[in-house]
């Protein structure tokens, strides 16, 4: 869903208000995001739900470290070089999706709104 929020834009030791597109993330707690962010975010879930399917894990291992104070706790392992693959090739797919949309005419948007 998008919809116009303000927001806050620091140049200069300015800050200027915008009326921007955001888009809302559903959940508990909404969140609000840029194009790019919410793109993001969908390339990740989606790409995630691929390696869930295929039963691969996406990241390393956790591993147990000791900190500065001398308490040991777990740190999550860093994602796997074929997961941001993956990652960054449903993000282009979904880029030239949008830039698709955007290059519709209002008729051929209302033709592809109808076809089921």
């Amino acid at each position: 869903m998008k919809i116009l929020k303000p927001i806050e834009t620091a140049t200069n030791q300015d800050i200027q208000i915008e009326m921007r597109e955001v888009y809302v993330v559903r959940g508990a707690s909404k969140t609000y995001l840029s194009e790019k962010d919410a793109l993001n975010k969908l390339a990740y879930v989606r790409a995630q739900r691929q390696f869930n399917k295929e039963d691969r894990p996406s990241n390393f291992p956790t591993q147990k470290v000791i900190q500065e104070d001398g308490t040991s706790a777990l740190r999550d392992g860093k994602m796997r070089p074929e997961f941001m693959e993956r990652h960054a090739q449903v993000l282009e797919e979904l880029k030239a999706d949008v830039k698709r949309e955007r290059n519709l005419s209002p008729q051929e948007k209302l033709i592809a709104n109808r076809s089921p």
